[in-house]
Order: C-alpha cells, then sequence, then structure tokens
C-alpha cells in the first residue's frame, strides 16, 4: 500500500475512535453504542473504497501519460537518427563516419565567423550521413538548415538558378554552406550568376561537392569539373581557396580496423590550378592528387574591388554657383559632369575617388560636390582656390556606408563659389587641352 493511502486510513480510524469515545459518553442504552459503531464502521470502509478507486484511476492516467512521453521521445530519437540508421546499414559505416567527420572538420574550418548567422543549403541528391556530421559540427544557435529540391528535375537541365528560402533579413546573413554532387555541379551553368547574388547578401558561400559514398572520382575522366570551376570563379571577381579531400579506403584485414590517415590537400594557388587541370598548388603530402572524394571551394568578395568607372572627356565649362559649405549646397546647384550608377553589397563599405582638373578666369574658388539620387545631402564637397588665369587640379576620397542593396545613383557637380568669372574642366577660353589627364570618378566596394 502506498504511504499516502495508509497515512489515510489511520486518520480515518483515529477519527472514528474518537466518535466512538463521544458516543460511549454521551449514549444512555447500550444498544445505540453498537448501532452507531457499525455505521461509523461502514463510512470508513466506503471511504477507503473511493480512497483505492481514486489512487487506482491516477496511476492509471500517470502510467498513460509517460507511456505517451516516452513514444514521442522514440518517434524523435528515431526520427533524428534516421541518417544515422542508414549509415548503420551500409557497407563499410566505420570508414563513413570517419570520412563524414574529417570532411565535417574541413567545412568547419574554413567558416570565416562561426558566431554569425549560418545558412545550411542541402540538395537533395546529397545523401544525409555526408551532411550531418558537418552540421553537428557548427555552433547550434547560428545554424539555419534548408532542404533544396534538385532544380535539374524539374526538367530545364542546365538553365536554372539556385533559390535559398530566406526566414531572415538580409542584414542578419554571414555564410552560407551549399551542399551538392559533382553532378548537379556539372548541370549548373549559372554558378557565377547565383554566387554573385548570394555575396549581396551575405560574406561568404562555401560549396561542398561531395561524390556519394565518398567514392573517390578521377580528375582526368572529369575534367569538366575543373573547366566548370575555373569559369565559374573569376579570380577578378571572387576571392576563392579550394580544398581536397580524399576519403580513407577500406580498412584491410591486415589493418586490424586501423584506418589511413586522410589526404587533405590544401590548394592556396587557383591560378596554378588554371595551368594545369590536376596539379593544385600549395603545400602538398605527396604527389598532387589525381581523385577526389570532396571538393571543399570557400568563394568571398574580394577585399576590394572596382564597381563603377567613369571618365570626363569632352570640354566643359560652367559659371554656376554651388555654396561652399555642406549644410547650404543644393543638389540642384552648379552642372552635372559625371553620373554613374551601381548596386553594392549590403553593409559594405564604399569608397568614392574623384579627380578633376578646373582652369578659373577670374580669382575664384573651384568648388565640386557629389550628391546621391536617394538623398538631398550633399555626400562629400571639395574646393580649391586660384587666381584669374591659373588651373588647379583637385584629386579626392571620401567613403560611406551601403545600408541598402539597391542601385545608387551618384551625381558629381561643379561650380563657382561665388559669381565672377568661368571655370573650365579639360581646357582653357581657348579650347580643349588635350594633354590634361582625364578627370574621372571611380567607385571601389570595401570588404
Amino acid at each position: 500500500m502506498a504511504p499516502d493511502t495508509a497515512l489515510s486510513k489511520r486518520h480515518i480510524i483515529t477519527a472514528a475512535l474518537a466518535r466512538l469515545a463521544q458516543y460511549a459518553r454521551t449514549a444512555v442504552r447500550p444498544g445505540i453504542i453498537r448501532y452507531l459503531a457499525r455505521r461509523v464502521l461502514e463510512e470508513s470502509r466506503l471511504r477507503l473504497h473511493k480512497i483505492a478507486a481514486t489512487s487506482q484511476e491516477i496511476v492509471a492516467r500517470v502510467h498513460e501519460d509517460l507511456r505517451q512521453l516516452l513514444q514521442n521521445l522514440v518517434t524523435r530519437a528515431h526520427e533524428k537518427s534516421a541518417s544515422l540508421i542508414r549509415l548503420c546499414r551500409l557497407e563499410n559505416p566505420d570508414s563513413m563516419l570517419v570520412a563524414s567527420n574529417q570532411l565535417a572538420k574541413l567545412v568547419a574550418k574554413q567558416v570565416r565567423m562561426k558566431q554569425k548567422p549560418i545558412d545550411i543549403a542541402v540538395i537533395n541528391t546529397v545523401e544525409d550521413y555526408a551532411v550531418a556530421a558537418g552540421i553537428a559540427a557548427l555552433p547550434r544557435l547560428a545554424r539555419r538548415i534548408f532542404q533544396v529540391a534538385d532544380p535539374t528535375e524539374s526538367g530545364s537541365r542546365r538553365d536554372f538558378s539556385v533559390a535559398i528560402p530566406r526566414d531572415h533579413t538580409a542584414s542578419e546573413a554571414s555564410t552560407l554552406i551549399m551542399y551538392a554532387t559533382p553532378d548537379f555541379l556539372s548541370l549548373w551553368d549559372r554558378a557565377e550568376e547565383d554566387l554573385d547574388r548570394f555575396l549581396v547578401e551575405r560574406l561568404q558561400v562555401i560549396l561542398v561537392i561531395v561524390q556519394p559514398r565518398f567514392r573517390p572520382l578521377d580528375f582526368a575522366s572529369h575534367s569538366y569539373l575543373l573547366s566548370l570551376l575555373l569559369s565559374a570563379f573569376p579570380t577578378k571577381k571572387f576571392d576563392t581557396s579550394l580544398e581536397v579531400y580524399i576519403a580513407p579506403e577500406s580498412s584491410t584485414a591486415s589493418e586490424s580496423g586501423v584506418t589511413r590517415l586522410t589526404r587533405v590537400l590544401r590548394a592556396n594557388g587557383w591560378r596554378s590550378l588554371k595551368e594545369s587541370c590536376v596539379a593544385i598548388c600549395g603545400r602538398l603530402l605527396g604527389e598532387s592528387p589525381k581523385r577526389f572524394s570532396a571538393l571543399v571551394i570557400s568563394v568571398k568578395r574580394l577585399p576590394e574591388r572596382i564597381i563603377a568607372h567613369v571618365d570626363y572627356q569632352a570640354l566643359g565649362s560652367t559659371n554656376a554657383i554651388i555654396p561652399p559649405r555642406i549644410g547650404v549646397a543644393k543638389r540642384s546647384d552648379g552642372v552635372s559632369v559625371l553620373g554613374p550608377g551601381f548596386s553594392p553589397r549590403i553593409g559594405s563599405r564604399v569608397q568614392v575617388r574623384l579627380k578633376i582638373n578646373g582652369f578659373l578666369t577670374w580669382r575664384n574658388e573651384f568648388v565640386v560636390a557629389v550628391w546621391r539620387s536617394d538623398s538631398l545631402d550633399v555626400l562629400s564637397l571639395v574646393k580649391r582656390y586660384a587666381r584669374a588665369g591659373q588651373r588647379v587640379f583637385i584629386d579626392h576620397k571620401f567613403e560611406f556606408k551601403a545600408n541598402t542593396m539597391s542601385r545608387i545613383d551618384l551625381d558629381l557637380r561643379i561650380g563657382l563659389s561665388q559669381s565672377g568669372g568661368t571655370v573650365f574642366v579639360n581646357g582653357d577660353p581657348y579650347g580643349q587641352d588635350h594633354s590634361l589627364p582625364v578627370p574621372f570618378l571611380e567607385i571601389r566596394e570595401l570588404n
């Protein structure tokens, strides 16, 4: 009997004896005492039965709740270990586990910012065991996992773009890890275009090209993959590094379960890869690899890249006025000479350099100002004083941060700080001087 039930029984018996004692003191006839005793005992028996029934009901309910809880735990464990169950059905699960863990460490090592949001996109043709260890190797709070349907299964074999689901704002994104197979890569004609689009919102994209079951693939018989990689990752646009992974072979009887060391060959020289399709430059272990089980390709924006450059080659002149103070100058002041546009990566620093000359016919200040099309405030304003008949040269740099992915148009305008005389660009009142340096406006994106 449970302790609570025994305690309740003692309380009932104690109460019954107390009532019997009270009846014994007050009763006049002996028969009444026996009647009251039987009645108290009957009531006690009914209460005990009721308590026992309630206890059985509580025990049954707790038992059912525990059974349901255990069932849910078993179901969740089965769902989460589905990839492991499939792995255990393979012929050599030990080598598969070793290869998965080693590839996971190699991928995690390439991640530049591990504590920032990491999106993991898995093309559904990639086997689960090749991805599970890689996911586990990353911080849980930073990762988001997406299952992406293979675009080649929709009918268009090459003319497709990879779409990554988004459930967050672009400013939160940092790294995208994408698992795919060599067959998928060979059909991805828009790889450069998609990577360029991914890197607008992210700092790094890591492509993990995994051969099914880590079977080694010969470079010689699949040279088209290297040609595709060279065309999809131009060095003028991307900062690219390549890791070649060769999985350990299955253990033989003489090895007694000891597997061979993994050969991870680092490719620090993408240019050397272009010169030789099978030679990976860098610190190699032995000969250049002739096979691979997986390729890990890290793609980032170049630390600095030119995104716009425009020249002004005409002869220009104006006597319009631009007040030489930032709070006073308006977008309509002066004369527009250059107006480049560009689409930056969100969060990047944009550096603008302008170089221009001005010949003044009267003592005055040559003023150059730059505005953005989406703002009334001047981005930058610079002035140079000159005497009558003197030429001045301006070489000026300034920076601003891009907080949008929308196109930004700049407007470079020239003028004088006050009325009096005229300013000429690329010449003087007698005509154009082709010996002068060509004025230009150059825009660079800095990471």
